[in-house]
Formats: structure tokens, C-alpha cells, sequence
């Protein structure tokens, strides 16, 4: 079993477990800090006005200056690893070599969302702090096929549907989205989006942090999808139109991850406060809460 970790040192790393052991198996480096002086690329997040999105603050607040990666995501495949970060590029991992595949520019600000599709190896999402969803085609030229407007802050989280028809984008203004997505899967240029429903104050004005949907039944049933704020709370939404089902209370500072697993079955939301709790997602009701000390001894194991 394979574990990716990204953050503040500007590195994502790969670990294996074996025999109860986290083993480091490749870091790689998103940019080099020699790299970014040689472009005239800031290596200081409170640079020049002019060259910040206006999402840098919501991207840099919880970290140290300096280049850092934000967002990670993995192939179907587990053979490429998506990374973007402050350098404002989508780079292309091979996860066997931890090398460096391809750097794709397009976005005027950090990238700190990304979500791939699960039945396409060439599409993949990335939002950043310019406030744009943007679609690339990792086939052929690597080209960006589309960008879609309607966050005014930084994307800071993006899900996709079981089915691949539908994706949702979350930001620092507070608002949620959903959209409705085609594309044909061997033509290039042929991506397409337009929005379902957009939920403005979703967590009573704060910020969105994170962001997850489950599989529905079909029909009217599209999923609920999650949502994590700075409010404290998980929320849960129609994934079909975005109506209000409720809140999930239960941690004591901002939520900052909130991701669906077994299944569908239970959710896993992560906190300031230092825990973690797992909610029944059939019944919305937390069934168990790690503490502190429990997520510390995982990250000093792995640290190791």
C-alpha cells in the first residue's frame, strides 16, 4: 500500500508500507528553489501585489513563506501523481522513477485544488487562486481545454461524481458549486461545463476548505455531497441541486478535510482542534472521534 503526503517543504513524497513500516520510497521536489530565481519566479508568498492572485491569502495563511505544494491527486492506474502548488503549474509525476513527466501553466495563481476523473486516464481538474475550475486533456499536447468562472476567491477543493457527469468546486468567498460536465473521451477540445447550482454562504459566510461526494442510486438519488468549513461544521447537501440536508457537529475549530471511504458508508472529517471524526453517512450521526494524541503518533510514525 502506497501513501502520498505534500506540504509546506515544497516536496510530495511517496511512502510504502511494509511490515507495519512507512518507508520513503521517493521525494520529489515540486520546484527547485534555484529553479524559481532563475525564472524571476517570488519565492516569498508576500511578494509583489501585482504578481498574487486574489487567493493567495487563503492558500497561505496556514503555512510558513516560501514555495509549498497545495494539491495532490493520483491516476486510477497509480502510476502518476498530480501535483500543483504556489509555482502556479499542474506537474506530472511517474510515481515508479519519482521523476518529473510534464509541467503544465495555464492558472494565474497558486494551485491548490485537483480531482481526476474516475473512468478517464487523460481529464483532470485543477482549481486555483485566480478563481477558475480549469479542464486539461493530459493526452497529446497536454493542452488546458477549458476554465470555468464563478468562484470570486481561491478554489480551494475540488469533487467529482462517481459517475464522472458531475463535478463540485468549493472556495474562499464561501460559495459551493455544481456542474454538469461531457466530453468525448479520445477528442481533443471537446470538454464541456456548465453550472447546476451555486450555494452562496454555504457555511454562513466562512470559508469552504474541502469537499466530497458519494455515489447515489440513480434518478432523483445523485449523492450527498460534503462539505467542510471554518464554521466548524461538515454540512450535507442534495448532490442533485445543492438543497440543505444538515449540519454535522461535533469538532471544535475549523474543518479542514472531509473525505468519503467503505464504500460510501462512513465519512472521515479532519480538524484544527486535532481530531478526527467518522460519521455514518446513511444515518448523519459521528459513530467514533480520534483524539490528538492518535493523529500525532501517525505523523511522528511516518516522519521517522
Amino acid at each position: 500500500m502506497k501513501l502520498f503526503t505534500a506540504g509546506a517543504d515544497n516536496a510530495v513524497k511517496v511512502w510504502e508500507l511494509r511490515d507495519d513500516e512507512m518507508c520513503l520510497l521517493h521525494v520529489m521536489t515540486h520546484v527547485a528553489e534555484e529553479d524559481r530565481r532563475s525564472r524571476g519566479l517570488s519565492t516569498d508568498a508576500s511578494g509583489d501585489e501585482d504578481k498574487q492572485s486574489r487567493g493567495r491569502g487563503a492558500y497561505g495563511a496556514a503555512f510558513s513563506r516560501g514555495a509549498k505544494v497545495y494539491g495532490l491527486a493520483v491516476s486510477e492506474d497509480g502510476r502518476r501523481c498530480f501535483a500543483g502548488g504556489t509555482d502556479r503549474n499542474l506537474k506530472v509525476w511517474d510515481i515508479a522513477t519519482g521523476t518529473l513527466r510534464v509541467a503544465l501553466a495555464g492558472h494565474d495563481g497558486p494551485v491548490g485544488a485537483l480531482a481526476r476523473f474516475h473512468h478517464s486516464r487523460t481529464r483532470i481538474l485543477t482549481g486555483s487562486g485566480d478563481g477558475f475550475v480549469r479542464a486539461w486533456n493530459l493526452s497529446g499536447s497536454g493542452a488546458c481545454e477549458a476554465r470555468f468562472p464563478g468562484h470570486s476567491g481561491a478554489v480551494l477543493a475540488i469533487a467529482v461524481s462517481s459517475d464522472d457527469s458531475r463535478f463540485f468546486s468549493c472556495g474562499s468567498e464561501g460559495c459551493v458549486m455544481g456542474w454538469r460536465a461531457s466530453w468525448r473521451e479520445n477528442v481533443e477540445g471537446s470538454f464541456s461545463a456548465y453550472t447546476m447550482f451555486c450555494i452562496q454562504h454555504a457555511h454562513r459566510g466562512n470559508v469552504v476548505r474541502s469537499i466530497t461526494c458519494t455515489k447515489g442510486t440513480g434518478g432523483e438519488d445523485q449523492g450527498t455531497l460534503f462539505t467542510a468549513g471554518e464554521d466548524g461544521c461538515v454540512k450535507a447537501w442534495r448532490a442533485e441541486d445543492g438543497t440543505y440536508k444538515c449540519a454535522l457537529i461535533g469538532h471544535d475549530d475549523w474543518v479542514t478535510g472531509v473525505t468519503v471511504c467503505a464504500y460510501g458508508k462512513t465519512l472521515c472529517s479532519a480538524s484544527h482542534d486535532g481530531s478526527v471524526i467518522v460519521w455514518s453517512v446513511g444515518k448523519l450521526v459521528r459513530l467514533e472521534k480520534t483524539q490528538r494524541d492518535v493523529v500525532q503518533g501517525f505523523l511522528a510514525t511516518i516522519g521517522k
